[in-house]
Formats: C-alpha cells, sequence, structure tokens
C-alpha cells in the first residue's frame, strides 16, 4: 500500500485557503480540486477572518467526487464569542466552531501584536476564562448550540488552562464532538500527560503536520511517540497547510505520513486517523 493509497478516502479535517486576508497558495477550488485527484473523500476550509460554511457550499455545488466543509472561527471579526454568528454558520451548514485563534490572548501574548482581523487593533485579545479562572457566563449559550447541532467544538489557539476548562464544561454541556487544535503546538502547552487525560474524556486530538514542521529536529520521533501513546482511536491526523510559504496541502499531508510511517506508525494506524475517525466528527 503506498502513501498514495493511504490518502485515498482521507479527509483533511483543517486547511487554509483563499480568500483571504493572509496570503494562501491556492483557492478554495483548487484546494478541493487537489484533494479530488489524490482520491481523497473532504476537506475543511478554515478561516481566521470569516465563516466558511458558505464558500464550501459554493464548491460543492460545482464539483463532485470531493466534499468540502466549513465552519467558523470566532475572532474579533465575527464578534469574538458571538452566539448569533455560530447560530448562522451552523444554519448554513457549518461543522465546526473553533474558539479563538489569531485573536486569542493566548496566541497575542506569544506573538505580541495587534489582530489582524479586527478594524479595531486595540481590541483585547479573547479568552474564555475571566480573571477568576472561571468560565465566562458567554461561552455557556455558545457551547449549548455547539451541542444542538452535533458541530465539532475546535479549541483554536487557546492555551492548555482554557482547553481543560472549556472541554469539561462542553461534556457538562452535552457536546459530543471536541477537537483539540494545535495539540502539540508550544504555544498551546498541553503536555502528553494532558493530552492522553482529555482524550479518555472523548476528546480528539490533532496531530498537525505544521507543528511537525516548524518543531525542532526529532519533531517526527515525539509526534510518533504522542500517537502511541494517546492511541490512534483518539487522534486526526491534519495539515493546517495552505499558506503560500509552505507545501500544499495534499502534498503536505503525503509527507506528513511518511515522517510518520519512518518513526513507526503502522498503515492501520494512519488509516484510523486519516480516513475513519474525521468522517465520524463530520457526521458525513
Amino acid at each position: 500500500m503506498t502513501t498514495d493509497n493511504l490518502l485515498r478516502g482521507g479527509i483533511d479535517l483543517h486547511t487554509h485557503s483563499g480568500p483571504s486576508l493572509y496570503d494562501r497558495a491556492l483557492d478554495d477550488f483548487g484546494l478541493a480540486a487537489e484533494a479530488k485527484e489524490a482520491g481523497m473523500r473532504a476537506v475543511v476550509i478554515k478561516a481566521h477572518e470569516c465563516p466558511t460554511a458558505g464558500r464550501a457550499a459554493l464548491v460543492n455545488a460545482r464539483m463532485e467526487g470531493v466534499t468540502a466543509c466549513g465552519g467558523v472561527v470566532l475572532n474579533h471579526s465575527v464578534g469574538g464569542f458571538n452566539a448569533a454568528a455560530v447560530d448562522a454558520a451552523l444554519r448554513m451548514g457549518g461543522k465546526f466552531v473553533w474558539f479563538p485563534t489569531f485573536d486569542s490572548q493566548n496566541h497575542l501574548s506569544h506573538y505580541g501584536g495587534h489582530s489582524d482581523t479586527a478594524a479595531e487593533a486595540a481590541l483585547a485579545g479573547l479568552s474564555v476564562l475571566d480573571e477568576a479562572g472561571r468560565l465566562k457566563p458567554e461561552i455557556g449559550p455558545i457551547l449549548r448550540k455547539i451541542a444542538e447541532n452535533k458541530a465539532i467544538l475546535g479549541t483554536g489557539h487557546l492555551s492548555a488552562r482554557e482547553i481543560l476548562v472549556l472541554t469539561d464544561a462542553a461534556l457538562a454541556a452535552g457536546v459530543e464532538k471536541i477537537l483539540i487544535t494545535h495539540a502539540d503546538m508550544f504555544f498551546v502547552g498541553l503536555t502528553l500527560e494532558q493530552q492522553v487525560d482529555l482524550a479518555r474524556k472523548g476528546a480528539v486530538l490533532e496531530k498537525c503536520y505544521l507543528a511537525m514542521l516548524l518543531s525542532q529536529e526529532g519533531g517526527g520521533k515525539r509526534m510518533a511517540g504522542s500517537i502511541k501513546a494517546i492511541g490512534a482511536e483518539s487522534c486526526v491526523l491534519v495539515t493546517d497547510l495552505g499558506q503560500s510559504v509552505f507545501p500544499h496541502p495534499v502534498a503536505g499531508m503525503r509527507t506528513f505520513i511518511e515522517a510518520l510511517m519512518t518513526e513507526g506508525i503502522s498503515r492501520g494506524e494512519i488509516r484510523t486517523m486519516l480516513v475513519e475517525n474525521p468522517p465520524r466528527l463530520l457526521g458525513v
């Protein structure tokens, strides 16, 4: 079974394409076309600055043989923790609600600067926690909408502390699908023990090619080790690619698979994380 065979039927739950405020290597149609050519089943279009359910619907209306899915990222450009934006995105067919990314307090504290997605640069970073470390009241209605629509909660660029509190609150609110975004990125700060615990609670963890690409030497070995510790049944392979300076998502996924197999991840585990787990989250 070649790497190309392993791509067939696969779903990348984290890609970036244009139009965008940021430089992208390809547009939504180009992304879907490359996935289709590789025999992949679906791609999820994520944008930091705007909802993508409508964009995915346009792709699906004009292309056969591959499915595009979208959602909404709760950055300042959609009003932050805005239940109305969540409701609209899900009613338009969105599958994902991602918590703040570039506008999260955690992201800004690591990278500095200001929001690129907000008209007002002075807006503060977004956190799901108040100063006492409790979940902010405006998060509750969002969790209920995610639960009612059986959508996927993506944790965005929140900190480990925020992720742990949010996951418990989401489970209590009846959210069934929780995807820990960027589980291995340094700015998130989750330990392997915390990742294992999140999986035991029912969350699924992203194993992300971009995280491995940006890591220091030995990143592939650490990534493979984390998959073995957590269990492939609780992980998904994603690329987080589409940026103009990196490989296209399909090419990146091929390289990612090869790197993981070199480090001892089996073909069966690859298939579990790329072909079997994602459609259960998406409900397709």
